[in-house]
């Protein structure tokens, strides 16, 4: 039975885990839409540079190889299933109940698939944090080497 949510928690915790991405980007882009990609962003540049109309899914999902998957499909109008998004809200509400007090006894206090919900969105947050830490670590370098050139500058 567990092989049958590993596809679900795949891709909910890929869904979640860009979720919480562009949360965190300070500059939360969204998807233009295809007819803007197409006139002149990233569909029209892979476009022009593989000298190919290749079609607009294989570029915003990427194709592994030569073409990286668009930062933005997640937000793509239509990408997102609606059971991914059910599960994604699904998973956020047992989330929320744990938090304020419920316990969930396993295997048996929810379903399979609710199991699969909730450890798609540790493993999202498990990212996330990591992505977090990374990022904190690459700001304190860059204060500490700003702070030493103006303190050199000073010294001048």
């Amino acid at each position: 039975m567990e092989r049958q949510f590993t596809g679900l928690t795949d891709r909910l915790s890929a869904y979640l885990a860009a979720q919480f991405r562009l949360s965190r980007s300070k500059n939360a882009e969204t998807c233009p839409g295809e007819t803007a990609c197409i006139d002149g962003g990233r569909i029209w540049q892979v476009r022009r540079n593989a000298r190919a109309e290749l079609p607009v899914l294989s570029i915003c999902e990427g194709d592994g190889d030569k073409i990286e998957r668009c930062p933005l499909v997640f937000t793509k109008p239509g990408y997102v299933t609606p059971d991914i998004q059910r599960w994604a809200a699904v998973a956020t509400r047992l989330s929320r109940l744990k938090e304020g007090g419920a316990a969930y006894a396993y295997p048996d206090g929810l379903t399979p698939a609710e199991w699969a919900a909730i450890d798609a969105l540790q493993l999202a947050r498990i990212e996330n944090d990591s992505q977090d830490s990374e990022t904190r670590q690459t700001e304190v370098a860059t204060d500490a080497a700003i702070t030493r050139l103006e303190a050199a500058k000073r010294r001048r």
